[in-house]
């Protein structure tokens, strides 16, 4: 802070008025934007019907592990 409180407080007002514009365009913007949240990136799931499992290799016959020397069942 200036030793000298006029001229302190003149370069204040004066920089407040320079900055004010900037300051309007910063309050607009702020009212305009909003944070997306995390959930508007997800979309729901639907639930898969037996018939959309015909292509796939359903889970009643999983595929045999494979066996490793020297491990026991």
């Amino acid at each position: 802070m200036d030793l000298n409180v006029e001229r302190f407080t003149k370069v204040e007002r004066q920089m407040n008025e320079l900055l004010r514009c900037y300051r309007e365009i910063y309050e607009e913007k702020k009212k305009i934007t909003k944070q997306t949240t995390l959930t508007g990136f997800f979309s729901k799931a639907t639930p898969r019907t037996p018939a959309d499992n015909s292509d796939d290799n359903s889970d009643d016959d999983p595929e045999p592990l494979p066996h490793f020397e020297g491990f026991d069942d």
